[in-house]
């Protein structure tokens, strides 16, 4: 994840460009239309779809590793582990 000073960042609240983004599909739209708005930037090549796809999957691997992974481990330690062995 590219943690850029603040003074770098496009906008400090995706919601004021998207004040209702409350739905898979609402989510979704948005994430295409930055997409797209950097596609229009940078023109139609494989290096610009490289980039789009690369950093959609950096963003993607980035939120599990922040977001996801401590929660599901939150979750095992509430619930048990679904792989602990019940051998022993």
């Amino acid at each position: 994840m590219p943690y850029i000073p603040p003074e770098q960042r496009p906008f400090s609240d995706p919601l004021a460009t998207f004040p209702h983004l409350d739905t898979s599909g609402k989510l979704n739209f948005a994430l295409t239309k930055l997409c797209e708005e950097y596609r229009n930037i940078m023109g139609d090549s494989y290096c610009t779809w490289n980039t789009i796809i690369g950093a959609l999957e950096c963003a993607k691997l980035e939120y599990n590793r922040r977001v996801v992974v401590p929660y599901e481990n939150r979750k095992m330690r509430e619930n048990g582990d679904v792989y602990a062995s019940s051998d022993t």
